[in-house]
């Protein structure tokens, strides 16, 4: 079954790849249920402005789609590193606006104090290892490969820990009321 999905999938690929416009529609009416709400989580309102994007990009690489091994790997893949632009985006807009309320007002940001607090929390409550992990990578701001060498462990191992630990800082943040994407969990803390 899979197989020929991905026999679509490449076909239709390919006949983008030409220039054929029905096609391209068709790839867009087949992924939009697919990818909306896997956006809508990550990035609430932005969501459609993302798929535009990702669709832009999937047609202006057109030329390359026929050479795609795994089409639906890589069109999630596209509106994957969309949304990680949108949210940086986000993110600087809210670093701005931040920057303009400090100027404007000098009152703390209370709930981004209580998130922290929570964050230092869930960090207490983590494993040694764990800990020293997402200290590296965060604090440190050493890449996976560097903590990999150091602690004498495999990329992967690190990369898995990175993970599992931003999962467990965001169930405990969760558990306490707030509900943050990992990414931004990643981001700013």
């Amino acid at each position: 079954m899979t197989t020929s999905v991905s026999n679509t999938e490449k076909e239709l690929f390919s006949r983008i790849a030409e220039g054929d416009e029905q096609a391209f529609k068709q790839l867009y009416l087949q992924y939009l249920p697919k990818l909306r709400p896997y956006l809508v989580d990550m990035v609430k309102s932005a969501a459609d402005d993302v798929i535009q994007e990702a669709f832009i990009r999937i047609w202006m690489n057109r030329d390359k789609l026929s050479a795609i091994e795994y089409p639906a790997s890589w069109i999630f893949k596209v509106a994957a590193n969309e949304c990680y632009k949108a949210l940086r985006k986000i993110s600087y807009d809210m670093k701005i606006s931040d920057n303009l309320k400090q100027e404007h007002f000098e009152e703390p940001d209370i709930q981004y104090k209580q998130t922290r607090e929570y964050v230092n929390e869930a960090i207490a409550q983590l494993t040694p290892q764990r800990k020293k992990i997402y200290e590296m990578s965060r604090l440190e701001g050493k890449k996976p490969a560097q903590i990999a060498t150091e602690l004498n462990l495999s990329v992967s191992t690190i990369k898995n820990t990175l993970t599992t630990t931003l999962e467990q800082i965001r169930t405990y943040l969760a558990d306490k009321g707030i509900l943050l994407p990992i990414i931004l969990i990643w981001y700013f803390f």
